[in-house]
């Protein structure tokens, strides 16, 4: 009978698929070792049992693992070694037995490598969730106080233009005038760049080559960035084009260069630029921000090295947040806005630093998208038109500024404030009303939407939208609708005028709506400008 025991112990001893090893108590000595722990470790049985724990057990941690030691499981994570050196993370349970006077502990071992390894994955992934909702909420806060600000800013701008046309240039409260627009419009950059970091900024796309670009601002850059690092430059000269706003991209390169100038230390720094073509897998772009939802393939590279004072961990999660700077005189709205303006060109970052060792910054853009943008063309001057023109905005001081500048350009007004308002007004007047301006953001029935219900009262009527985010974002969202203008918020005089102008002139040119009419092409004098103001 003792001999059946040991037979089915011994069947069981080699049955287990986890390594078990039965070793001394007090020597720490290996007594036996069960074929799954013979393969692990990598030594046959007979070398096996010449070792102790000692040469098992390594005190080494593998940092890329989480290194912990469960309490009240009676399970200990620790690392061990295989005959060739590799350190692999195990989990132990131990059993203590005496036999016959002496303490024999039998080990339990399981390899958890890639147990940690996939719990590392889920909390890298879980970050990057939190972090992209992070900047996705903080997005729509910028977003939201850039577009209520730039209504605002409209009637502020406007208003200041209509007081300046009724003053002699050199009057003291012309000159009072002349600095309050100053200020409007610092405010209004302001607002470009919180609607750049929400990837709700304006872009007018054309396919560029970025080496180009950089070359363009190379004389710039030598001459502008602080601290005179040595600033050296390694561009691919045949780069595939890129579809880029050319104004919002120098923006980016000027931003990147001269922050990694500012970083470096004053005489003995050294920033790179470098362009390149780059092969994206999806591995490494979910390593990237805004990485996570591009596909993987080909993308045009912008890197700027640099040898400066580098990021502390800390630091570098916070650095793409609004108003978040650690200079003395920052406003911490440089890399926010050039997150949003990567973000609108449907591109990635990835920043790589180290406290005291420099920074990398990279930016990825697809290869050969195609974007359409609508511009509007004409004269800054003054001009006298005739006929009815509907103005729809829920913002009070915007619908004074609007009446009072179509008013002043000859024309009768009728104001709406909603979408809903502007289609009974419209179905009322529906053979009298020339031009149609909508803002798009309204409550009870929005612009977009009031659109479509006017294009089926008369299809062929002009219709100008107006907003205080992008044009980008606009024309992304009226994707199956046409429109014959769009007019970002804040306006100044000239802007609204021109546009009026030549939507009106476009459409009389073309005979489909007569009634659009520009009385006369010259600028209006103050006589006549005032003869307009009804």
């Amino acid at each position: 009978m003792s001999e059946y025991h040991a037979g089915r112990f011994d069947l069981l001893f080699a049955a287990v698929s986890d390594p078990v090893i039965v070793a001394d108590g007090e020597t720490g000595r290996l007594l036996d070792a069960n074929p799954a722990a013979i393969a692990v470790y990598g030594w046959d049985r007979e070398s096996l049992l010449r070792l102790t724990w000692d040469h098992l057990i390594s005190p080494a941690a593998d940092s890329a693992l989480t290194h912990r030691t469960p309490t009240g499981t009676g399970v200990t994570l620790t690392y061990h070694r295989r005959i060739d050196g590799t350190v692999f993370p195990v989990e132990a349970k131990e059993n203590s037995f005496v036999l016959d006077g002496r303490v024999i502990v039998v080990s339990t071992i399981r390899d958890v490598t890639e147990r940690l390894l996939a719990e590392r994955e889920q909390i890298q992934l879980e970050a990057r969730m939190q972090q992209a909702q992070k900047l996705e909420s903080l997005g729509v806060l910028a977003g939201g106080i850039a577009h209520d600000f730039n209504n605002l800013l409209s009637g502020i701008l406007g208003s200041i233009d209509l007081a300046s046309s009724e003053l002699i240039p050199e009057s003291s409260l012309s000159l009072s005038l002349t600095l309050a627009r100053e200020c409007a419009e610092r405010a209004s950059v302001l607002c470009d760049q919180l609607l750049a970091y929400s990837g709700r900024g304006r872009f007018v796309v054309n396919p560029m080559s970025l080496t180009t670009l950089v070359e363009e601002l190379r004389p710039l850059l030598e001459v502008s960035v602080v601290n005179k690092p040595r600033l050296t430059f390694e561009l691919e000269p045949n780069l595939p084009l890129v579809d880029i706003d050319a104004a919002q991209i120098r923006q980016v390169i000027l931003n990147m260069v001269m922050n990694a100038a500012e970083a470096t230390p004053s005489g003995t720094g050294h920033v790179m630029v470098r362009s390149s073509v780059a092969d994206m897998g999806r591995e490494e772009l979910s390593t990237c921000i805004l990485g996570d939802d591009l596909p993987p393939g080909r993308y045009v590279a912008l890197e700027v090295v640099d040898n400066g004072c580098g990021m502390d961990q800390t630091t570098l999660s916070r650095i793409f947040e609004p108003f978040f700077t650690t200079k003395f005189a920052g406003r911490g709205l440089g890399l926010p806005a050039l997150l949003g303006i990567v973000r609108g060109h449907r591109g990635a970052i990835q920043v790589v630093s180290n406290e005291g060792h420099g920074s990398v910054f990279r930016v990825l853009l697809p290869i050969n998208r195609r974007r359409s943008s609508m511009a509007s063309a004409a004269s800054p001057t003054w001009w006298h038109g005739r006929g009815c023109i509907l103005f729809a905005d829920d913002e009070p001081p915007v619908r004074t500024v609007g009446r009072r500048i179509l008013e002043r350009l000859g024309f009768h007004v009728v104001l709406a404030q909603n979408g809903r308002m502007a289609i009974d007004e419209f179905a009322r007047r529906a053979d009298e009303i020339s031009l149609v301006i909508l803002d798009l953001t309204m409550p009870e029935m929005t612009g977009d939407q009031a659109l479509t219900e006017i294009r089926r009262l008369r299809p062929q009527v002009p219709i100008v939208l107006t907003s205080g985010f992008g044009e980008e974002e606009v024309l992304e969202r009226l994707s199956n609708v046409t429109i014959d203008g769009f007019l970002k918020k804040p306006f100044r005089v000239e802007d609204f005028s021109n546009l009026v102008r030549t939507v009106l002139e476009r459409r009389s040119v073309s005979g489909i709506s007569p009634k659009l009419a520009a009385a006369s092409t010259q600028p209006a004098n103050a006589d006549n400008r005032a003869k307009g103001d009804r």
